[in-house]
């Protein structure tokens, strides 16, 4: 395993390295990347909690830390779709009603 990256001129910080097998979750920069590229379950998940915690109570209730939880939503949101576009639809669907259910300022 060693033997390409050090050819390539990189480093394998041992710490930093596990080998997983099929069975366990393979997960690189956030991803999970077992048979393609995705966000982890749980990532979407949570995501779709806090979207539809905004579409029934305001996106101004559902924010916790962010200066422009809209910007937020979306930047998520097309992060998330990019990655699996299978969950695209359900996810702007209720991106679309948070924001329709924000106060207008």
């Amino acid at each position: 395993m060693t033997a390409v990256v050090t050819d390539e001129g990189f480093r394998v910080h041992p710490a930093k390295t596990r080998i997983r097998g099929r069975g366990d979750r393979q997960q690189l920069a956030g991803l999970v990347v077992n048979e393609h590229p995705a966000v982890a379950r749980e990532d979407y998940d949570r995501l779709r909690a806090v979207l539809h915690d905004a579409a029934r109570h305001g996106t101004e209730a559902a924010n916790r830390e962010h200066a422009d939880f809209a910007a937020y939503l979306r930047g998520r949101v097309a992060w998330v779709s990019h990655r699996h576009p299978g969950r695209a639809a359900k996810l702007h669907a209720l991106l679309t009603a948070a924001l329709a259910a924000a106060p207008p300022r």
